[in-house]
Order: C-alpha cells, then sequence, then structure tokens
C-alpha cells in the first residue's frame, strides 16, 4: 500500500476530505521527526509502538571496488519498534 491508498482508506473511515488527511498525516511524520531526531525524545503510540532515536558510531569501513580503507561517519535515525 502507498500513501495515496492509505489517506484515501482513512478519507472515507472518518469522513474528512482526502486532502484534510494528506495534511494531517505529513504533520504526524513531521512532528514525530522533529520531536524524536532533533528533540531527542522518545515518541509512544498506545496499540502501536515506540518511536526512538538510533545512533550509530563513526566507524571503518572498506569501499568494494577499490579496497580502500574510508570513513564512515556517526549518523542519527529513528528505529520504531511495535508494541
Amino acid at each position: 500500500m502507498v500513501k495515496k491508498d492509505f489517506v484515501k482508506r482513512v478519507s472515507e473511515e472518518v469522513g474528512m476530505t482526502q486532502k484534510d488527511v494528506e495534511a494531517v498525516f505529513d504533520s504526524i511524520c513531521k512532528n514525530t521527526k522533529k520531536i524524536v531526531l532533533e528533540e531527542g525524545e522518545k515518541l509512544s503510540f498506545t496499540g502501536l509502538g515506540t518511536f526512538r532515536q538510533n545512533v550509530s558510531k563513526a566507524r571503518e569501513g572498506r569501499n568494494p571496488q577499490t579496497g580502500a580503507t574510508i570513513q564512515i561517519a556517526s549518523k542519527t535515525t529513528i528505529k520504531f519498534k511495535q508494541s
């Protein structure tokens, strides 16, 4: 299922326009990213799951084409655990 199909299904169920449902969905995604990545807080939705920050350490890797050693930078991502 893609976002368009999901928005259509939700709009039919709750009686809102697809445009309004899409705006709400986009706001939820944007704020989840802001809360978890920028503010570093854990975000839980009862019955769905928990979003939290996951920080990978900087490490050394290899370029598969040349075999040269490269540095892979640390990065922060969102990790989801279903409930």
